[in-house]
């Protein structure tokens, strides 16, 4: 049975309605009833793809911060339902050190961003790119600092590389970076507010960026690397100007004490050397007075001398005056020598406690976040 199309029943009833065609429409061979209620049934559907939905457009009245926060959480969402979308996930994050400030004083955004390297090391585990994987663990654990990173939503095999790279990195070591300002400064770590000498740090490679407090300086980023166990890294800020590392009007960083170090006097020797020698030379010279005291006297009985009238009053005497007056010189020496060293000692520090009440307290303590690195 034939199938009328849409082109061959639109040419038929253009031809039957023409006046003109009348004569020919009447030789014209019957149209079976079949084909024309065949004709008016639906061309058979075609199966068409399944659309994509669009991305959801961003407001545009978004600072840019907040742009990246929705830009990263979509990101993570997108790679965690196709581990192969990945690539729009390592350029959010690669945009992170320009938000350093607004991430330091936002715990939500700053654990997303923590999230994103962890969704991002297991999609490259799934691809087969463990090297990759491995250095992205490795950068989430330096940059994760105090805070929680929740590996355990992302299964077993991120788990296992976790443990991993945390006995990897123990087992290496920890060194310290020391950012050394001119001026009043805060400092951040992997967008962390860190200390000014923070210590403890994994090996690996750290953003540091420093501000000035006061607005004196522009700001200063820098890329150093803790290479080894024990290292310490020095940074100064402002670049090029030297200045001591803890100046009056230095912001303290988180876990830091507020108290201005007070540099403590050299002593000649320790307190318990000097307290030991007056001690040891009082013995001393109390030992060679009872020598002198007991020479020529009978041994074992003190209260008896001999004499020229009785030589043989005991059978044995103490000649013991020149060790006891040894003793006693050497005894008074000591005691001087301990009694001279503290007297030095302790007016040094008294002199150095003063010096530190009466110095003005010109320090300013400002807490850019109140987090421990």
């Amino acid at each position: 049975m034939l199938y009328a199309t849409p082109t061959l029943l639109a040419a038929l009833l253009a031809l039957a309605s023409a006046p003109e065609a009348a004569p020919e429409a009447a030789d014209a061979p019957p149209i079976d009833a079949g084909e024309v209620e065949a004709a008016d049934e639906p061309a058979p559907a075609v199966d068409a793809p399944p659309a994509r939905s669009a991305p959801t457009a961003l407001p545009s009245n978004l600072d840019p911060y907040s742009s990246w926060t929705l830009r990263l959480d979509s990101a993570i969402q997108a790679t965690n339902d196709d581990p192969a979308s990945a690539g729009e996930l390592a350029a959010a994050l690669d945009e992170a050190p320009s938000f350093t400030s607004s991430l330091a004083n936002d715990d939500a955004a700053r654990n997303d961003r923590n999230t994103g390297l962890l969704a991002l090391a297991r999609a490259y585990l799934v691809s087969g790119q463990r090297d990759k994987a491995v250095a992205t663990m490795d950068e989430a654990l330096r940059s994760a600092g105090s805070d929680p990173l929740d590996v355990a939503r992302f299964g077993p095999t991120l788990g296992d590389l976790h443990r991993e790279r945390v006995a990897a990195l123990e087992h290496a070591g920890r060194g310290s970076i020391k950012v050394e300002c001119a001026a009043p400064c805060r400092v951040y770590l992997n967008e962390h507010p860190a200390p000014s000498n923070a210590q403890g740090l994994f090996v690996g490679p750290y953003r540091v960026h420093v501000e000035s407090s006061t607005n004196a300086y522009p700001p200063h980023d820098e890329v150093v690397v803790v290479a080894q166990a024990g290292q310490e890294i020095a940074v100064g800020f402002p670049p090029g100007v030297e200045g001591p590392a803890r100046p009056d009007g230095l912001t303290n960083g988180p876990g830091e004490g507020d108290e201005p170090e007070v540099k403590k006097a050299k002593r000649i020797l320790p307190r318990w050397l000097e307290v030991t020698a007056m001690v040891g030379g009082l013995a001393a010279a109390g030992a060679g007075t009872f020598l002198v005291l007991a020479n020529d006297r009978c041994v074992g009985d003190f209260q008896t001398t001999p004499t020229a009238e009785m030589p043989g009053t005991c059978a044995d005497i103490y000649d013991s005056r020149v060790g006891g007056l040894a003793a006693i010189g050497a005894g008074a020496a000591f005691f001087a020598g301990g009694v001279i060293t503290l007297s030095i000692d302790e007016s040094r520090a008294r002199r150095t406690r003063k010096a530190g009440d009466a110095a003005p307290d010109g320090r300013t303590v400002m807490i850019g976040y109140t987090r421990r690195f």
